[in-house]
């Protein structure tokens, strides 16, 4: 008897083992990015741009939203400050208040409310909320930027702030959801 039920052990840990150890990919796991995406206000750019980066594939939600912060929205405003450093460049010292003020602006964003704020409240070093309100931060001071240049809406740097001012708000649903 002792036997048997050893055999059947055995059997059992054989034929079972393997799908103990392997990932079992649910409908809601291949489509999770589709799924969280479907709840921001700007669904097709929020799939791009997490497709864009190769580790949101394997992603949780907790992970979607580290992606979208540290990865999407902290390169789009550093590409954005690059363009406004290159402007502070060409413009007159006497005509660049507002460009050096965009400067401040975005360095905040990126030093402050990208890798502090948003970073720690989504790893839970921080209160969901601090996330939520970096992001709101990073929307207001992309327009207060905007706002003091006073560029056309087509204009390079104009289409970059709402870029950023996009993946903020995309951002700050992702993290809604994970409250």
């Amino acid at each position: 008897m002792r036997s048997i039920i050893s055999v059947a052990v055995l059997i059992y840990q054989i034929s079972f083992l393997p799908l103990t150890q392997c990932r079992v990919y649910l409908p809601t796991d291949a489509n999770l990015i589709g799924q969280t995406c479907l709840q921001t206000a700007k669904p097709d750019l929020c799939v791009s741009s997490l497709e864009s980066v190769p580790e949101s594939s394997d992603a949780d939600i907790k992970g979607l939203a580290l992606i979208m912060s540290d990865n999407v929205l902290k390169g789009k405003a550093q590409d954005a400050l690059k363009e406004i450093n290159e402007l502070i460049k060409q413009t007159p010292i006497s005509s660049n208040k507002a460009l050096l003020a965009c400067a401040d602006y975005y360095g905040t964003i990126i030093e402050f409310h990208i890798e502090k704020q948003a970073h720690d409240g989504i790893t839970g070093n921080q209160p969901r909320k601090a996330a939520q309100l970096a992001m709101d931060d990073t929307v207001y001071l992309v327009n207060e930027c905007n706002n003091g240049l006073g560029f056309s809406p087509s204009s390079p740097l104009t289409v970059m702030s709402a870029s950023v001012a996009d993946i903020a708000t995309i951002t700050k649903a992702i993290v809604q959801i994970l409250s």
